[in-house]
């Protein structure tokens, strides 16, 4: 469970404190709200505050909810999975960049009862989501790993092997996932397809 530090709770608390002094003072002198909210020390706190908040638990488990669920459309699905499933509905085949399940949605439906789909991913939500499907498919499993693994984890060979190499657009889509800084909300750099492992872009910038 993400949760705030000690440091941050107190980091956030003073900012709050600092913002209503600053507000007060300035409203005794005779400024508007309007003119409040320009004021440089204001602005900068906000900012502060809300980049701590973007980067919380409530926002980050919102967040990551949201991007998990969403629909992604893939690019050229029937054809990558028509030349997957090749050798026939009875083979075993694997989605090394399983991502949010397209590619192995569509394989499953070409499938047969004694087919069988294996799925690779780093990201921690996306093995998350393929966990979702094994529970109600007895024909896939989704295991959190990089594909390089692939000759580990596979000992008798498949018929098939689909990767959809690149970025997934759910990680761009979630700021706290850290893949950009253009907007205020965005997380702080990270960069990581799997979060569990490594460090964060920020840091690693920080010791180089």
């Amino acid at each position: 469970t993400l949760m705030f530090s000690s440091d941050q709770l107190a980091e956030i608390e003073r900012l709050k404190h600092d913002i209503a002094t600053r507000k007060q003072s300035l409203g005794n002198s005779g400024q508007s709200l309007r003119q409040q909210r320009k004021d440089p020390l204001i602005a900068e706190w906000t900012k502060r505050l809300n980049m701590l908040h973007c980067n919380g638990p409530k926002y980050v488990e919102k967040a990551q909810n949201r991007c998990r669920d969403r629909c992604h459309v893939s690019v050229l699905l029937d054809e990558a999975v028509e030349h997957t499933v090749a050798l026939g509905p009875d083979g075993s085949y694997a989605d090394c960049t399983f991502g949010r399940g397209g590619h192995s949605r569509s394989i499953l439906s070409k499938l047969s009862s004694v087919g069988r789909l294996l799925a690779f991913d780093i990201d921690a939500l996306a093995v998350q989501v393929g966990r979702g499907i094994a529970q109600t498919d007895s024909r896939f499993q989704i295991v959190h790993r990089p594909f390089g693994d692939f000759a580990a984890v596979v000992a008798d060979g498949v018929h098939g092997v689909l990767l959809d190499l690149g970025v997934s657009s759910p990680q761009l889509d979630d700021r706290s996932r850290g893949f950009s800084v253009k907007g205020k909300k965005d997380g702080p750099l990270d960069l990581r397809m799997n979060q569990e492992a490594g460090l964060p872009a920020s840091e690693w910038l920080q010791r180089v």
